[in-house]
């Protein structure tokens, strides 16, 4: 190797560990999020607000106050992605709202779907789901007794001051939740509408899935 050969090579090796070296001196830790992730009932302290630009569909992230950041991992989903493809915060709470026709029915605050449920049930009261442009309802084909709906929403852990909150509980899992039930609408039958990230409903004390 001659002379000149081995000067650029140790130039391009000096400029390399020196590009090396700055980068090892850059604190990412403030700038992305930490591998670690708390188990579901852990304690989290510290912490500032929701990194909403980390959000992923299980997922949330959090800004502590040491300017890190921390990851929540959720087996349900916490978010869906809206029309322009942002993550935004699932909220299955159910609330009375009025539908084209001008009929007070419960919905869902917030979710890639969108559900109409009577506030009572009857054979002319159908239930709707709605998803990417597409809608479904149904109702009952037996003449079903007139049953008011009667709305389940989960309520928020409540915290004592000065307590640090579990991991979950910063994903408000409150709002996944929802129940609605129909007592009675056929003999010895209720109609339940359980809400998560996906809806389900079920007839009888069997829970057939319709």
């Amino acid at each position: 190797m001659s002379k000149s050969v081995k000067k650029i090579f140790l130039k391009v090796l000096c400029v390399c560990l020196c590009i090396t070296c700055l980068i090892a001196t850059i604190p990412f830790s403030a700038t992305s999020v930490e591998e670690y992730a708390p188990s579901l009932d852990e304690s989290i302290s510290d912490v500032v607000a929701e990194a909403i630009e980390y959000r992923g569909e299980f997922t949330k992230a959090y800004r502590k106050a040491d300017g890190t950041y921390v990851a929540v991992n959720a087996g349900e989903a916490l978010h869906f992605q809206d029309d322009d493809g942002a993550w935004q915060e699932i909220d299955n709470t159910l609330a009375i709202e009025k539908n084209e026709d001008g009929q007070e029915v419960y919905t869902n605050a917030a979710n890639d779907f969108s559900i109409e449920l009577p506030t009572s049930i009857d054979s002319n009261s159908p239930v709707e789901i709605s998803k990417g442009g597409y809608s479904v309802s149904f109702k009952l084909l037996s003449k079903p007794k007139a049953s008011k709906a009667q709305v389940s929403n989960a309520k928020a852990r409540t915290y004592k001051k000065g307590q640090t909150k579990h991991a979950i509980d910063l994903a408000n899992p409150e709002t996944k939740q929802s129940r609605m039930e129909y007592a009675n609408v056929l003999d010895n039958t209720d109609f339940v509408y359980d809400a998560s990230r996906f809806p389900m409903m079920s007839l009888g004390l069997n829970s057939v899935l319709l």
